[in-house]
């Protein structure tokens, strides 16, 4: 992948994810404690590794852990802007994409080849790429693995396929507009 497709994969995600810089709660079932380009906080611990701010200094682990606190006890399923107090914790400009730049690097794009089957992403037409990533961030690599037929498809590299037999269509809370720009990546890799 060039530096360009990593900008592209990296502007996909902010579309799909937004760049928030501070702890809000996603809109999955699960309402998942969530900062920058839609990175997932497991604890408060993790939380903390961050170089959160507050005040133009760095945040102490006190003010991040009470934030993650605060947030968690809010509801699910508001928007982003909702969670934020006058007192939350900030990433640093750019900070969340330079973190969502790493982890499509060494976690994500892995993922993807590891889930077909150690098939080097970097093989596959840049469209194709944009098309898994987001398969992947809306169901997990979990939910990647389940779709055996596009695997297939994409091991044979039978992009026509995929858009008539729209083996890429994901189910709800997938949109409309998710599927189409998937059928659209296929079809532009046809």
């Amino acid at each position: 992948m060039t530096d360009d497709d990593i900008e592209t994969l990296v502007a996909d995600a902010v579309k799909r994810e937004e760049d928030v810089p501070f702890m809000y709660r996603d809109a999955s079932e699960h309402g998942w404690v969530t900062c920058g380009v839609g990175k997932k906080l497991n604890s408060a611990r993790e939380a903390a590794q961050l170089p959160f701010e507050v005040g133009g200094r760095r945040a102490t682990v006190a003010e991040i852990s009470s934030d993650f606190v605060r947030v968690l006890n809010l509801p699910p399923a508001h928007v982003a802007p909702y969670y934020r107090s006058h007192q939350s914790p900030m990433l640093p400009d750019g900070y969340a994409r330079d973190l969502c730049r790493r982890e499509l690097q060494s976690i994500y794009l892995p993922g993807v080849s590891k889930v077909l089957g150690g098939l080097d992403v970097d093989s596959l037409p840049l469209p194709v790429v944009r098309a898994l990533l987001t398969i992947d961030y809306t169901c997990g690599v979990g939910g990647l693995a389940s779709f055996h037929h596009l695997l297939g498809s994409v091991a044979r590299r039978d992009w026509k396929g995929i858009v008539d037999r729209r083996e890429y269509h994901m189910k709800p809370p997938a949109s409309d507009a998710t599927n189409e720009r998937l059928r659209t990546w296929f079809a532009e890799a046809a």
